[in-house]
């Protein structure tokens, strides 16, 4: 579709007042994110930090319809320290082999953006303590690759390491999980502000 699935902005009160566990969808589709435990707000740049645990997520829905939806999935980050090989940054469905849509790091420190079994690879890494905005626009087309499933970092077409093996993508469940990947693992440890799909 071509409307606003999801918005969670710290910037708006009406979406997150600076303390509890509820983030409020400003989309007007009342899907709004409950806050685990290891979640925090900084106020200073309104944006949601989390802690790179199991409880360091923001756990939504959302409404997108078909198993390889037409999207735009966008927000801003910084990473503040590496937990694991695949930090998982901000996920759609579910954790499984071309079950989802994904951006997580590499054992690179490169952005992954990917379906968990193949993915589109920035060239560039992922310096720490640095802010990006981060996009991906999907077409609608099942096979995961750099035509069909795009990347922008910071406005920009990024460098590609790798264009994507061209698995087929079939989206399952209607998560969206900021922090972790949709069971909790593979942890987060920074900020993101301004989640939109």
């Amino acid at each position: 579709g071509t409307q606003l699935e999801v918005y969670y902005d710290g910037r708006e009160t009406s979406s997150y007042s600076g303390s509890g566990t509820t983030v409020n969808d400003l989309a007007g589709t009342q899907q709004n994110g409950t806050l685990g435990t290891g979640v925090g707000f900084d106020t200073t740049y309104k944006a949601f930090t989390f802690d790179g645990t199991a409880n360091g997520k923001i756990v939504g829905t959302h409404n997108l319809s078909g198993t390889s939806p037409v999207l735009t999935m966008s927000f801003w980050m910084k990473r503040k320290v590496v937990v694991g090989s695949y930090d998982y940054i901000a996920t759609i469905g579910t954790t499984a082999t071309g079950q989802m849509i994904s951006l997580t790091t590499n054992p690179s420190n490169q952005f992954n953006f990917g379906n968990q079994g193949d993915g589109v690879i920035t060239d560039e890494p992922i310096l720490l303590n640095q802010w990006y905005h981060v996009t991906l626009v999907a077409n609608g087309e099942a096979v995961f690759n750099s035509t069909n499933f795009k990347p922008y970092i910071n406005g920009k077409e990024p460098e590609l390491a790798s264009h994507g093996a061209g698995s087929t993508t079939t989206l399952t469940g209607s998560q969206v999980t900021l922090g972790t990947n949709s069971g909790g693992g593979q942890p987060f440890n920074g900020s993101i502000a301004n989640f939109r799909l």
